[in-house]
């Protein structure tokens, strides 16, 4: 059985910024957390690229698969790319990790 190391955080991108920005936080954070990297296509790419493990979901009825990937993987804190458009995933995520009391954090990679 594997030990955990720090706070168990949940990230999940679905955009390459994102998943870019998330990869350097994970990367620089690796001994000091356990992380489960989940995302869409075009962020599972970017993480994959800088060899870092991840498992793709599908959120297709978004709120219920995202409360039930939260409720699997029962994590301390969710960190998520931007979830800047109301229909994203990483809005479903929030939105439930509310409801739940996880806490949540968002990177922002640009702003407009």
């Amino acid at each position: 059985m594997t030990m955990l190391k720090g706070p168990n955080v949940l990230i999940f991108a679905s955009e390459a910024g994102s998943a870019a920005n998330l990869s350097a936080v994970i990367q620089s954070n690796k001994e000091r957390a356990s992380f489960r990297v989940f995302g869409t296509k075009v962020g599972l790419k970017v993480f994959d690229s800088n060899n870092i493990e991840t498992q793709h979901v599908s959120l297709g009825k978004q709120l219920d698969d995202a409360r039930r990937l939260l409720t699997d993987e029962r994590p301390d804190v969710l960190l998520i790319g931007r979830c800047i458009d109301s229909n994203s995933h990483e809005r479903a995520l929030v939105k439930i990790a509310r409801q739940t009391g996880i806490p949540s954090v968002s990177i922002v990679d640009e702003w407009y």
